[in-house]
């Protein structure tokens, strides 16, 4: 692979499958220079048929941070992508309650932005931890209410949010 940003660029954004068989094959969880894998940019660009072809490689590792701290589950959260984090916690592997750097779940970014069917798919694993704290303290909960999105918080509640 001689440009691995290149590669997951053009795999995540134009999901070319013929232009990146490397990553589906040993290659998948390559990272580019922001540290980013193609599930990665898949997740983060949308690419439901990208995120299923490459978890059905059984090698793409759910679980890689880029150099931000983000995993292919944060993106996913951060655009409401609900499809795509369905499948990515259907793989049993996802951490839920991974940290980026600075100390943002899933929950929080899905909380924050109003993503409340991915706040629902997160919560109902059952795994998530409702009152993870980022690095300035502040819960799921607080982001949501500071955004103005109450039906949200009435979830985080009902789900045991302080």
């Amino acid at each position: 692979m001689k440009n691995a940003y290149g590669t997951h660029y053009s795999c995540g954004l134009h999901l070319v499958y013929d232009e990146c068989p490397i990553l589906l094959c040993d290659g998948c969880n390559a990272k580019a220079g922001d540290g980013k894998t193609a599930l990665i940019y898949a997740a983060d660009y949308g690419h439901a048929a990208m995120v299923n072809a490459l978890l059905a490689t059984g090698k793409a590792d759910v679980n890689v941070k880029a150099n931000d701290g983000k995993t292919a589950l944060h993106h996913a959260a951060f655009e409401g992508y609900d499809a795509i984090g369905k499948a990515l916690l259907a793989t049993g592997k996802a951490d839920v309650n991974a940290k980026d750097r600075y100390g943002k779940t899933a929950l929080i970014y899905a909380a924050d932005y109003g993503h409340e069917a991915f706040v629902k798919v997160l919560i109902a694993t059952g795994k998530t931890d409702v009152n993870a704290k980022d690095s300035d303290g502040h819960t799921a909960l607080v982001h949501a209410a500071c955004s103005d999105h109450h039906a949200i918080c009435a979830l985080l509640r009902i789900a045991g949010a302080k």
